[in-house]
C-alpha cells in the first residue's frame, strides 16, 4: 500500500511538472507537445533550407495559424494542401527523375491562393 501511494504521489508530481503554466481554453501543453513541436520545427527548417539551397520556390500557407507555427513548411500534409505541395516540391528536388517536375514560382502563387 505504501509503494502504491508513493507511485501515485510521484505520478501526480510528474503530471504537475509536465503541464505548462499557461493554458488556453483548459488545454495543457505537456512535455510531449513541446517535443513534437520541436521536431516539426526542425523538419520544417530542414525542408525550407533544402528548397532554398536548390533555389526552388516554396509553397507557403499565408496567415497560417499560431505565430509560433507560421514559419513551418510541409509539416501537415494530411490537413493542409499547401503542405502536401511543399513536400512534393522537396521530393522533386531530392529525386530529379521523379514523374513530376518541380513547381514554378507561379505554381506556388496559385497554390497559396487556392489555400486561402
Amino acid at each position: 500500500a505504501r509503494q502504491r501511494e508513493q507511485r501515485l504521489r510521484l505520478r501526480t508530481k510528474n503530471k504537475d511538472r509536465t503541464t505548462a503554466t499557461t493554458t488556453t481554453n483548459s488545454f495543457h501543453r505537456t512535455r510531449a507537445h513541446r517535443v513534437v513541436d520541436a521536431a516539426l520545427d526542425g523538419y520544417g527548417s530542414v525542408v525550407e533550407s533544402l528548397l532554398k539551397r536548390a533555389d526552388a520556390p516554396i509553397p507557403r500557407a499565408s496567415g497560417s495559424g499560431a505565430s509560433a507555427r507560421a514559419g513551418r513548411v510541409a509539416t501537415a500534409p494530411l490537413r493542409r494542401y499547401v503542405d502536401g505541395m511543399a513536400q512534393r516540391q522537396a521530393l522533386s528536388v531530392l529525386c530529379p527523375n521523379a514523374d513530376y517536375p518541380p513547381l514554378t514560382k507561379q505554381d506556388c502563387v496559385d497554390i497559396n491562393q487556392r489555400n486561402n
